[in-house]
């Protein structure tokens, strides 16, 4: 199994926002575009025949000042879903681990890494501490690593 470098993770997705910052060694940074909040359970049963999805509703960043050109989503303890701005569009690579970012960690939030396979949606659900968290816009919340069989 081959660990893709940075660069050729980030030529498996598209929508990054900004390449020289979010490329890393053997990693690429992913950005939150969207926050959900869940809105009515999912379902999941063995064979797959009453599988439910959950569902789930945006909300909305808040903007602190008239001259903020992002604004801050202010969560309280609980899960959300994270949708990326990047999107994995590339199916030249075997698996793939989807981590929390370190910054995510030491601001007292996380998510559980996750095994990309080809073809995946990337999204998380982030997992917010009793005192909370406050998330910018496009803030890099998750590391994205590909392998090659």
């Amino acid at each position: 199994m081959e660990l893709l470098t940075g660069q050729s993770v980030a030529e498996a997705l598209t929508g990054m926002i900004s390449a020289k910052t979010q490329i890393q060694n053997f990693t690429v940074d992913l950005t939150v575009a969207e926050i959900h909040v869940f809105t009515k359970r999912g379902a999941l049963d063995f064979g797959g025949s009453e599988f439910i999805p959950v569902s789930s509703k945006a909300i909305k960043a808040k903007l602190l000042s008239a001259e903020d050109k992002y604004g801050w989503w202010e969560l309280h303890q609980g899960m959300y879903l994270v949708r990326y701005n990047e999107r994995l569009e590339s199916q030249n690579f075997s698996t793939g681990i989807l981590s929390p970012h370190p910054r995510l960690i030491a601001a007292g939030a996380g998510h559980h890494s996750i095994t990309v396979s080809p073809g995946n949606t990337l999204q998380s659900v982030l997992l917010i501490p009793q005192v909370g968290c406050a998330l910018k816009q496009n803030c890099r919340v998750s590391q994205l690593q590909l392998f090659r069989a």
